[in-house]
Formats: C-alpha cells, sequence, structure tokens
C-alpha cells in the first residue's frame, strides 16, 4: 500500500489542534531560552540594561573556581541514575506478577513520594540524616559504625542527596517501567517456559530486551532531573558545607538572584542547556540503535 496522501484542510486543522500547545511551548520555554542566549553575551543586572561584551561571561566562567567544583558535584550525583533504575526495575518485577495481592496499592503507595511537595520530603530526610536523632546513624551503630555526619561533612554531604533523590523519584520510573512491562506480549515468555527457561534467563534474555525504549527513557529522565537538581540540595545542605554539595543550578540561582549578575547566570545556564541536549540526543541516538524485536 502506497503513503496516505493527505488532503490540504486535513493538514490545516492538525496544526489548528496543536497550536495552543505550540503556543505555550513557545511562550514558556522557547522564548525564555532565547532571552538567556541572548542575556548569556551581556553585561546585565536588575539595576543597568544588557550590555554586549561577547564572550566575556564564558571565559570568566570557565575560569571561575566555583564553577568547577558545582559541576564537579552536579557530575557526582548521577551516581544515583544507574541506582535508582535499578531499584525501580527491581520494584517494577515484583509488581508485574499478576500473582501479587493488592499490586494497585502497592503501585499506589511507591507513586507518593513523587508527588509529595519537596520542603516536606526534605524535612523528614534531614531528621533521618540528623547525627544524633537520626535513623541512618542509629541502623548505623547497631552494626557498630561511629555516627556521620551526613548533612554537614565535606565528605558526605552529597551523599543524603543522591538517596533522597532515588526515593523521591524511583516511583515515576517503576511505573514507566512496569507499563513497558505489561505491554510485552505474555506469548512470549510462554513459548520461553516450554523451551525450558527459568525465570532469571527470561528476565535478561526476554524482559530486558524488549523493555529497552523504557529504560532510555527513564535513564533520560533522570539524568536530565540529576543535572537539574536544586530544591534536594537547598532543603538538604543549602549545598554546604562550602560547596560540597552545591549544583549547577544552585550556581545559576545565586548569581542571578542574589548576585544580580544576571548575564554570567546566563552564561551558565547556556551551558547547562547545551550539555543536556547533547546528553539527550546522544542517549536519543542509541535508543534509535536498540531493537526490540
Amino acid at each position: 500500500m502506497g503513503k496516505k496522501k493527505w488532503k490540504k484542510s486535513e493538514v490545516m486543522w492538525g496544526y489548528f489542534l496543536i497550536a495552543p500547545a505550540i503556543s505555550i511551548i513557545a511562550i514558556f520555554a522557547l522564548v525564555p531560552v532565547g532571552y538567556a542566549i541572548y542575556y548569556s553575551f551581556t553585561d546585565y543586572s536588575l539595576f543597568h540594561p544588557p550590555y554586549f561584551i561577547g564572550l566575556e561571561n564564558f571565559k570568566e566562567l570557565f575560569a571561575d573556581e566555583d564553577f568547577w567544583q558545582v559541576v564537579k558535584n552536579t557530575l557526582f550525583y548521577l551516581i544515583g541514575v544507574p541506582v535508582g533504575l535499578f531499584v525501580a526495575l527491581f520494584l517494577a518485577s515484583l509488581l508485574n506478577d499478576r500473582t501479587l495481592k493488592l499490586a494497585p496499592l502497592y503501585r499506589s503507595i511507591y507513586f507518593v513520594p513523587v508527588i509529595l511537595p519537596m520542603i516536606s520530603i526534605g524535612a523528614v530526610w534531614i531528621w533521618i540524616f540528623n547525627v544524633k536523632y537520626g535513623l541512618m546513624n542509629h541502623f548505623l551503630g547497631l552494626l557498630g559504625i561511629k555516627p556521620i555526619p551526613w548533612l554537614t561533612s565535606y565528605e558526605w554531604s552529597k551523599i543524603p542527596v543522591i538517596i533522597t533523590g532515588i526515593w523521591q523519584g524511583f516511583g515515576g520510573s517503576t511505573i514507566i517501567l512496569l507499563a513497558g512491562m505489561q505491554n510485552i506480549p505474555g506469548e512470549v515468555y510462554e513459548a520461553a517456559k516450554l523451551d525450558g527457561a527459568g525465570g532469571m534467563k527470561m528476565f535478561f534474555r526476554i524482559t530486558l530486551p524488549l523493555l529497552s525504549q523504557s529504560i532510555v527513557v527513564v535513564t533520560i529522565m533522570s539524568v536530565i532531573a540529576s543535572f537539574q537538581i536544586f530544591d534536594l540540595v537547598m532543603v538538604l545542605t543549602g549545598g554546604g558545607p562550602g560547596r560540597s554539595s552545591a549544583s549547577i543550578v544552585q550556581f545559576i540561582y545565586e548569581k542571578a538572584f542574589r548576585s544580580f549578575e544576571m548575564g554570567y547566570a546566563s552564561a551558565a545556564a547556556a551551558l547547562l542547556f547545551v550539555v543536556i541536549f547533547i546528553v539527550s540526543i546522544v542517549q536519543l541516538k542509541i535508543s534509535q540503535r536498540i531493537t526490540n524485536y
């Protein structure tokens, strides 16, 4: 069969239907991005109009030790991506068991952290990581390990952010992976059972390959979230002690709204946009090479 030829009226009607969504994206996403890129080439604050200075902001940014420190911190937060993916895969596999009772209730419970206000999440986890009264140090004490100053130590301050981020986000990843698992035809597993395949073999030879697209989606979302991490850092550690747990987005926020260096902050934001864009494109290219069937 040849390709269907769309009538001009059908095409125009399609554009009409998507126009509101495109308008919202343009106003609240593309326009701010365009302004940020423009301001990145200017000396601009709230107290004087933008003045074009070329690449000076970027030169200063690459020589800024604070900037490179927050870059290292943000890259460190990417550790939570594979850990969170493993947790989500494990839970999705459990929930995919058709014999599991109360599965809808479990799905709802796992998804609750995703919709909770970040302030509430941070307040709870601050107590969990409290050096004197926190549950984390209590359990470590049962193993004979001395209390760890999770939130006030240069060495450990990023770990609470990673753990809390995994707890807050694994529910959404689990639901996506579970949906992918439930879309795998049951006949494939039945055929594998007839060939004598066990549970683990079916998971690695059937479930994981056929779940590849869902895994790619979860990975891209998790990587972007790690690059944009801000609220958890502000609530748990405030970026401290020193700059030991500060993220790139926190750096941008401080430069823009505390130092009022809008041009400098826009340059950092533009670099972050480019990095996220490149990483997303690379991951999408990799996903295109993965075949499901």
